[in-house]
């Protein structure tokens, strides 16, 4: 028996430790309020993405009475480039029809997923922590929505969230079903897989782990005919709910031809995207890889590469002892080893398997959402576990910080709304455009978001020959959005002997240009426009080196010599100028520089911060061969050390247009 005094005094400490935990759960309950208050924020003046407004093209399609497609030169169904389906896509055209193409009536579907994941997350900690600790639930629905990628990927129209919501109702509801296996909860969390897989192919990765495991441990529980058939019932929701899809889809396609033509080309698709079959640039031992691909995630993480391999082993060496400790207890063993052979499988996929040219930190999103969901149940596990498990369970919440500061929004919470107001207003210049022109994007780069929210009908550049547009006989525009001039360097090298075009709109959000003519190759080419990017030759002292990634650094004063003086009236400069934050300027001010244009004086313009477009007249009419860059605006140096230079902004390209007195350009687009 305890001594008396010992005895006497647990009431008093069990209260005080309930205490403790009820004061910690407010803070997490405010923690979290705060951070869903920055994505009801941003779901309540953003615009998608580019892929984002692929997916939400077919949304309007299907409320327009058009089917389950998209327009681009011509209307497809199921269109390929959508990779996101149904069950973000279907729900976002309920919500565009109620709200109209409105921020919120954009972001509503994405925001009711994301809200979603915090229930789930919290749901299936529940069911791993001790039965009065809401702690761990808490801290894991704080924590998934800054997982690094959540502020860039969880709205916009993306459809990862919406896939892993799917995949944890099914693990949820399996963890709730070990110990009676009723066919309809089986054959709910078979129809719940399936919608993942509708959602997004990658969910994939999930399946064997979330299923497999409950069969496993069914095995264990009760008979090899007990997994068998808990398995079977699982499967059979998954059929369901992919039979149903794919009746739609075929009876929408016409014809079992096209159907078969569509999965072929779909298939080829899903494999590229994957990694499994050679198309995009990879890397080629799996050394170089392994740590080509390691050196992103760390970067991604902000750690050296050698904190990230210590990382993985602690990652690793707790997820074993936590699987160990809970080998009694089949509810938790199962979510440990669901979640963490989840996160093992995307990482080995990642890292290993897909393509470098894909290495993206949304493609790793989930993998590291996976990892963090994993610790924390170990966390729950080991924390009763006596001293030792004690010190096991802080170096996992240690883990879980070092994945989420890099993307947290307590304090660092990105303004969306500068951005969403380029969209919207460049879309409304596209819609401006004359009601019978033909309105151009190029290749990949088809404008979806200004195609969405203007309503008009985009054009494939590519698919039209000069006679083609000859005898169309009608004004041609070729619209460049963002993501095409930041993105798309090869097309816009193209474009230089492509097309005899000039500038008509100038914006943050993108660009538009007169086609006054196109041409078929090079050799015929008579486009007389100029284009120098960051990997010209043309740069001096003050740039930067060698091209940084679509960009090079000017100082405070920047030099750059033309390899020939060039006769033009217009010249579009695009450069990038820092946040606010960055800069030894007031908030919002920007910087102000003045451009020496050959012999032809200098020009003061005043950039605001983000990607800009502005528009460079000479005061005279000669041919210039040089420019100067000056600013007494520059980073604040503090901000960027160890570099001690002056750095002012990031120039992308200039471009040049021939004089051509009938052609204004609008006043509006210029900062």
């Amino acid at each position: 028996m305890l001594p008396k005094d010992l005895r006497q005094a647990m009431p008093n400490t069990l209260e005080s430790a309930s205490w403790l935990r009820a004061l910690l759960v407010v803070a997490l309950f405010l923690a979290l309020s705060w951070v869903l208050a920055w994505y009801v924020g941003v779901a309540s003046v953003a615009s998608p993405d580019f892929d984002g407004a692929l997916n939400f093209k077919v949304s309007a399609s299907v409320i327009e009475g058009h089917g389950y497609g998209s327009y681009y030169e011509r209307f497809a169904l199921f269109p390929i480039e959508t990779q996101t389906n149904g069950p973000l896509v279907l729900p976002a055209a309920a919500s565009i029809w109620l709200f109209g193409l409105t921020p919120i009536g954009l972001q509503l579907v994405n925001l009711l997923y994301v809200l979603a994941l915090c229930a789930l997350v919290f749901a299936c900690h529940r069911r791993a922590a001790e039965s009065r600790d809401w702690v761990v639930p808490m801290l894991g629905a704080v924590c998934c929505l800054q997982v690094p990628g959540m502020a860039q990927y969880a709205l916009f129209g993306y459809g990862e969230v919406a896939a892993v919501v799917w995949g944890l109702a099914a693990l949820w509801v399996l963890s709730c079903s070990l110990s009676t296996t009723t066919p309809p909860r089986l054959l709910g969390a078979g129809v719940l897989l399936g919608l993942s897989f509708l959602t997004k192919t990658v969910s994939l990765i999930w399946f064997p782990s979330i299923a497999g495991i409950y069969c496993l441990l069914i095995w264990r529980r009760a008979s090899l005919w007990a997994a068998i058939r808990s398995g079977l019932w699982i499967g059979l929701g998954v059929l369901i709910a992919l039979m149903v899809w794919e009746v739609y889809r075929a009876i929408s396609l016409g014809s079992a031809g096209t159907y078969i033509e569509w999965w072929s080309e779909q298939f080829s698709e899903i494999r590229k995207q994957a990694g499994v079959r050679d198309h995009y640039a990879d890397t080629p031992t799996w050394q170089a890889k392994l740590a080509l691909h390691g050196a992103a995630l760390a970067g991604f993480l902000k750690l050296p590469l050698w904190g990230l391999v210590l990382a993985g082993a602690a990652f690793g060496a707790l997820l074993s002892v936590a699987l160990w400790r809970s080998r009694g207890d089949d509810v938790r063993l199962y979510l440990l080893a669901a979640l963490g052979s989840v996160a093992l499988l995307y990482l080995y996929w990642w890292l290993l398997i897909t393509p470098t040219e894909m290495m993206w930190l949304r493609r790793i999103m989930l993998g590291l959402l996976f990892v963090l969901l994993s610790l924390l149940v170990a966390v729950s596990c080991l924390w009763r576990a006596g001293p030792a498990g004690r010190v096991a369970a802080l170096s996992g919440l240690g883990l879980v910080f070092v994945i989420v500061l890099p993307g947290q929004l307590l304090w660092g919470r990105p303004d969306r709304a500068v951005s969403a107001g380029h969209d919207f207003d460049f879309a409304a210049a596209v819609r401006a455009l004359p009601e019978d022109a033909l309105i151009f994007g190029s290749g990949w780069w088809q404008a979806p978001v200004a195609a969405l929210l203007s309503q008009r009908q985009i054009q494939n550049e590519e698919a039209w020959s000069v006679e083609r547009l000859a005898q169309a006989g009608r004004d041609a525009y070729l619209v460049l959005d963002r993501d095409a001039l930041n993105l798309g360097k090869h097309t816009l090298q193209r474009l230089t002997w492509r097309c005899d075009c000039e500038p008509v709109h100038l914006s943050p959000g993108g660009r538009i240009y007169r086609v006054r003519a196109l041409f078929d190759s090079p050799e015929t080419s008579e486009a007389s426009a100029y284009r120098l990017g960051p990997d010209s030759s043309v740069f001096g002292q003050g740039f930067s080196t060698g091209d940084e990634g679509g960009f090079r650094w000017a100082e405070q004063e920047a030099r750059m010599q033309l390899p020939e003086p060039v006769h033009s009236d217009r010249w579009v400069l695009s450069l990038a100028v820092p946040d606010s934050g960055y800069l030894r300027t007031p908030a919002g001010m920007g910087i102000t520089i003045e451009v020496e244009m050959g012999t032809c004086g200098v020009t003061t313009i005043t950039v605001p911060p983000g990607e800009q477009h502005v528009l460079l007249r000479p005061a005279c009419d000669q041919a210039i061969q040089s420019f100067v860059f000056r600013t007494s605006d520059h980073i604040d140096p503090e901000r960027i050390r160890p570099d001690v230079r002056k750095l002012a902004f990031a120039f992308r390209s200039l471009e040049a247009f021939p004089t051509r007195t009938d052609r204004p350009v609008e006043q509006a687009a210029q900062p």
